[in-house]
């Protein structure tokens, strides 16, 4: 059985490793880059995650909002809330918050929520209008092959996340090593393991 990874933890019985300086001095990569798949400023949908809910001096909550300032600048902010506030003016009146004013703030203990009048509702730790990041790690995922294998007459195995038509394919050494250096400066260098 054989581990791959490019962050082990713990280093066991490593077999080869291939840094992205070595595949660059062996001209395997035209460049070094870092491929990074986030979400920044999206600020066109509300965005409400529940932090904490207590009971001290009424039933409060602390939830994390986008938040409009003097300046016209929307930034993500924490706020402690109660019932009837209303979000849309917590966020500098931004628009869509319209209609989130909250109801009941629960802190049931494993069923701790905000509920808003317009139905909607947030767990705690959880958020509405959040980006799922398990998008993001699919994302980062279909941009990764591996190769694993060689067969008996030279041709190239390759794990290939986004098609299995790919991964069913034996391919030239030269394609690949074609496409390596093509797909570099997107990102794409190559994991190459090996018995």
């Amino acid at each position: 059985m054989f581990r791959y990874s490019a962050t082990h933890k713990e280093k066991i019985n490593l077999l080869y490793r291939l840094t992205p300086v070595d595949a660059y001095q062996m001209g395997l990569v035209k460049q070094i880059c870092v491929s990074s798949n986030t979400i920044e400023h999206d600020f066109n949908k509300p965005y409400i995650r529940l932090l904490d809910v207590s009971m001290d001096n009424g039933f409060r909550a602390r939830i994390e909002i986008d938040i409009r300032g003097g300046d016209g600048r929307v930034e993500r902010k924490n706020k402690t809330v109660k019932t009837n506030d209303d979000l849309f003016l917590l966020s500098g009146e931004r628009d869509l918050y319209e209609g989130y004013v909250i109801e009941n703030i629960d802190c049931t203990p494993g069923k701790e929520q905000v509920e808003f009048t317009n139905t909607e509702f947030v767990p705690l730790g959880k958020a509405i209008g959040a980006y799922d990041e398990n998008l993001i790690k699919r994302a980062q995922i279909r941009r990764t092959m591996v190769l694993r294998g060689v067969t008996a007459d030279g041709k190239i195995l390759i794990a290939d996340p986004a098609s299995v038509t790919r991964t069913n394919q034996e391919w030239d050494l030269s394609i690949i090593l074609d496409e390596s250096r093509r797909g570099a400066s997107a990102g794409g260098p190559f994991w190459i393991l090996s018995k």
